[in-house]
């Protein structure tokens, strides 16, 4: 039988098609009755699972109806917003649902679910961009061209240490990984907590400009957020390590080109024997 889109989770060709024009959704597990002849579809969804979404543009957050049909970001029959995670077999098993005024519920199975977006995306690559919440997901997505991978953490900051360390192996075979966490205290906090136990110097931390408190703020003012996530981003050092392109200055500071003493050692008698750091020459430290 063929295969092909799912109005429901927004696959390109998981939905099939039965004699009966009954279907069912490979992917979300969502069936659709026909007209009582020929082969009828599995009948049964995933239980909780809501089926038959909507995708259209969401104007108030810049959202195209492309980037939220690629997620799988779309409308019940309540218009509540719905964002779909997939399992690593790409099926649908949790959902969150947002009601007006900031009300959420979920359905579905979250130990089950990948991060949100992660279904799309292969493991290992040059750089993976981790937001706080599903719309700044999709700002960012739009911003870098719907080119770049980019997830969202399901819960929010404080768990969000969890929900990476769940997938550590697939975030971590990426080359460079951006947290483009929300800018307050709890974001800020939530992603040095995590940058603490990722890849050292291959992690950075989004800074968004002032008046801004996350990427789709960013977005909706219109402001180039890619540039931002992307150039703008800091490095993730440990208290008390420095980077050498920041000793310049101060080695600078201390250089006496007379005497041939470039740098002097924190310690005096070795100063003394060694004539100091010297240009043209290499020092290496190591621990005991």
């Amino acid at each position: 039988m063929p295969k092909g889109p799912c109005e429901s989770c927004g696959s390109s060709d998981a939905c099939e098609t039965y004699p009966d024009e009954s279907t069912y959704c490979f992917s979300c597990e969502v069936s659709s009755k026909g007209n009582g002849t020929g082969t009828p579809a599995p009948s049964k969804p995933k239980a909780g699972i809501i089926g038959n979404l909507e995708y259209k543009p969401i104007n108030s957050r810049r959202l195209s109806e492309e980037v939220c049909r690629k997620y799988s970001y779309g409308f019940d029959s309540n218009h509540h917003q719905i964002a779909c995670y997939f399992n690593d077999k790409k099926q649908v098993v949790y959902q969150k649902v947002r009601k007006p005024n900031k009300v959420f519920h979920s359905t579905g199975n979250l130990d089950d679910a990948l991060l949100f977006g992660q279904h799309l995306f292969p493991s290992g690559g040059r750089q993976l961009i981790i937001t706080e919440g599903e719309v700044d997901c999709l700002s960012v997505s739009m911003a870098v061209g719907m080119t770049w991978p980019v997830v969202s953490i399901p819960s929010g900051a404080q768990s969000a240490a969890k929900a990476i360390k769940s997938q550590l192996t697939w975030i971590e075979s990426f080359d460079t990984i951006i947290l483009a966490f929300d800018g307050d205290d709890v974001g800020v906090k939530a992603a040095q907590e995590v940058a603490g136990f990722l890849k050292i110097g291959h992690t950075k931390i989004a800074v968004y400009p002032e008046g801004c408190k996350d990427a789709n703020d960013c977005w909706k003012k219109k402001l180039d957020l890619g540039a931002i996530i992307r150039f703008q981003s800091q490095t993730f050092r440990p208290d008390g390590i420095i980077a050498g392109e920041d000793l310049w200055e101060d080695l600078a500071d201390h250089y006496d080109g007379e005497s041939g003493m470039s740098y002097p050692y924190p310690y005096p008698e070795l100063t003394k024997r060694t004539l100091g750091q010297r240009k043209g020459e290499l020092t290496m430290w190591t621990a005991g």
